[in-house]
């Protein structure tokens, strides 16, 4: 980084307050750091970084599975979202199966994330208590109308039934199926 600095006739704080949040850095200066930067094809460190801070950019996001579409979807919006925020997303994939969920939750942890997303409100005790015993932001996704280990964002299926099979009668069918 003091390379960087000194090539690009800035502070080493400025090139770290560019890497951290570019936006803050003015044009001119932020136009010379990532000249210096590409010239020396530097990379930051970001375990340092996360060392430093005692938080990485990462973001763990667990899902069932990553093969249904909406599992996909919901993976690339989280991705895009936050990759334009600063983050990285780590994802974990637990083919539905608890004790998966469980190795993926200790495995993301270890990394010191900024934090995790989950998948619905079922998990077992041991996650549970890991996740209770961290400091970062859980958010449970995909379902809603239970509270939740810290922040929930979802939808609740028993209304968005009820609505759907509400419109279709409106609409005359009386033999639905599911």
């Amino acid at each position: 980084m003091s390379e960087v600095a000194q090539l690009a006739d800035v502070s080493p704080s400025t090139v770290s307050l560019y890497l951290r949040r570019p936006n803050e850095v003015s044009s001119r200066r932020a136009e010379r750091i990532q000249t210096a930067i590409d010239r020396l094809g530097y990379l930051p460190n970001t375990m340092a970084g996360g060392l430093a801070s005692s938080r990485s950019n990462i973001i763990g996001v667990i899902v069932p599975t990553i093969t249904f579409s909406f599992f996909s979807e919901t993976l690339e919006t989280l991705e895009r979202n936050l990759r334009a925020a600063g983050y990285q997303l780590l994802i974990g994939n637990t083919e539905f199966d608890a004790s998966r969920e469980e190795e993926l939750i200790r495995s993301i942890l270890s990394w010191n994330p900024s934090g995790l997303v989950l998948t619905g409100f079922s998990h077992s005790r041991k996650s549970v208590s890991l996740l209770s015993n961290s400091d970062i932001p859980i958010v449970e996704m995909w379902d809603y109308g239970q509270e939740g280990l810290d922040m929930v964002v979802g939808f609740s299926h028993r209304t968005c039934g009820r609505l759907m099979a509400e419109h279709l009668m409106r609409n005359g069918y009386r033999h639905m199926a599911f």
